[in-house]
C-alpha cells in the first residue's frame, strides 16, 4: 500500500468574505499565539486550519460568529471533514486548533463573552489510527539510488538523499544547512567520523524551538555533497544554502522544507522507490545506527532525542532480526571463551 495523502481544493478561498468579526477574531488570535512565544510553523498551521473551518462555517453554516456556534454545528464539521477523506491525524489537528482557538475566548476575552465555553472540548475524542503504511528502505538501497540519481545527473538529489540518510534530519532542518557548515571551520565529531553543524532549530516549543546540532555522517555524504559543489559551481550558484531552487525570476534562491516533500516523490520516482518520504530516512538512519551495534543511549545522544523510548520508535528492525542478532552474538561470545 503507497503512503499517500488526500489533496483538497482550496477550502479556504472565501477567506476574504467571511464573517469579519471572525477574521478580526482569528486575527487577534495569532497575534496572542506570537506574543506567548509559539513556533512560526504552529502559528501558520493555526491560521490555516482555523481558515477552512470558517470558510466552511461561511458555506454551510450561516457564517455565524464563533462565539454563537453550537456543539452539533462543531459535529458536523467533523462529519463534512469525514465526507471528504480527511484522516484521523488531520481531524485531531483541526480539533486540537479549534480547542487552542476556544481556550483563548474562553480565558482571555472572558470579560467581552463571559458565557463563552469551550465545547470542542467537551466532543467525543478522534480515535487515532494508522492510514499509511510505513515505508521501510535499507541502506544498500538508498546507497544505490543516490548513484542512480549521480548517474542521471540529479546531484542535488544526491546530495540531499545522502544528507538526510547520513544524519537523521527533518525536512525543516535540512533546509537549515549551509555549505559553510562543511567547507569552512568545519569541526570533526563523533572521532571524527562526522561533522558537528552549529546551532540549529529543531522541533521544540517557542519560536526558536530546540536549539541542537546535527551530526552527519561523513562516510555517506561526502561523496554526494562534493558532486554537488562542483555542480553548484557550474550552475553560478553563490548562496550559502546548501539547498537551492529557481524562483519565478530565475535567480536561485533558498529551498524551503515544503520543496522537500515533492523532492522526495520525485526522487522516489527516478530510483523506483514507490512512497519515498523525507521521514522514511529519519528512520532508515536509526535503524542503520542500531545495525552497527551503537547503543541505544549513543543513538539517543546523536538525534538529541529527550527520551531512549524515541529509538525504540525509529528502528524498524523485526523481532526477529533483534532476536537473532542477539543469539548469533551470545553463540559468538561462547566460541571465544571457549
Amino acid at each position: 500500500m503507497a503512503r499517500t495523502t488526500v489533496y483538497n481544493e482550496d477550502l479556504s478561498k472565501e477567506w476574504q468574505i467571511v464573517n469579519p468579526k471572525n477574521q478580526k477574531l482569528l486575527k487577534e488570535f495569532i497575534r496572542y499565539c506570537v506574543a506567548n512565544d509559539k513556533s512560526p510553523q504552529t502559528c501558520n498551521q493555526y491560521e490555516s486550519q482555523l481558515k477552512i473551518f470558517f470558510c466552511w462555517n461561511y458555506r454551510e453554516n450561516d457564517d455565524k460568529f464563533f462565539v454563537d456556534i453550537k456543539k452539533r454545528e462543531l459535529v458536523n464539521f467533523f462529519g463534512w471533514g469525514r465526507q471528504i477523506g480527511w484522516s484521523p491525524c488531520r481531524l485531531a489537528s483541526l480539533r486540537a486548533a479549534l480547542s487552542s482557538f476556544s481556550n483563548y475566548i474562553e480565558r482571555i476575552l472572558d470579560e467581552d463573552y463571559p458565557t463563552f465555553k469551550n465545547l470542542v472540548k467537551v466532543l467525543e475524542p478522534i480515535h487515532l489510527e494508522a492510514v499509511r503504511e510505513k515505508t521501510i528502505i535499507e541502506k544498500d538501497d538508498i546507497i544505490a539510488g543516490i548513484e542512480q540519481l549521480v548517474a542521471l545527473g540529479e546531484h542535488q538529489y544526491a546530495c540531499f538523499l545522502s544528507l538526510l540518510f547520513s544524519s537523521g534530519m527533518r525536512k525543516a532542518e535540512a533546509a537549515q544547512m549551509k555549505v559553510s557548515f562543511f567547507t569552512t571551520e568545519k569541526q570533526d565529531g563523533l572521532g571524527g567520523l562526522a561533522y558537528v553543524t552549529p546551532k540549529i532549530r529543531t522541533k521544540g516549543h517557542g519560536a526558536r524551538g530546540k536549539q541542537v546540532p546535527r551530526y552527519v555522517f561523513k562516510e555517506t555524504f561526502d561523496k554526494y555533497f562534493e558532486l554537488w559543489l562542483k555542480e553548484r559551481e557550474k550552475l553560478g550558484v553563490k548562496l550559502n544554502d546548501l539547498f537551492v531552487i529557481k524562483g519565478a525570476d530565475g535567480k536561485y534562491q533558498p529551498a524551503k522544507g515544503q520543496n522537500f516533500s515533492h523532492w522526495a516523490v520525485k526522487i522516489g520516482e527516478l530510483i523506483g522507490v514507490q512512497s519515498l518520504y523525507c521521514h522514511s530516512l529519519r528512520h532508515a538512519f536509526t535503524t542503520y545506527l542500531k545495525r552497527q551495534d551503537y547503543p541505544t543511549d549513543v543513538v539517543q545522544k546523536i538525534q538529541s532525542w529527550g527520551s531512549a523510548d524515541m529509538v525504540a520508535r525509529y528502528d524498524d528492525r523485526s523481532d526477529s532480526e533483534e532476536l537473532d542478532n542477539f543469539f548469533r552474538k551470545m553463540t559468538e561470545k561462547e566460541k571465544e571463551q571457549v
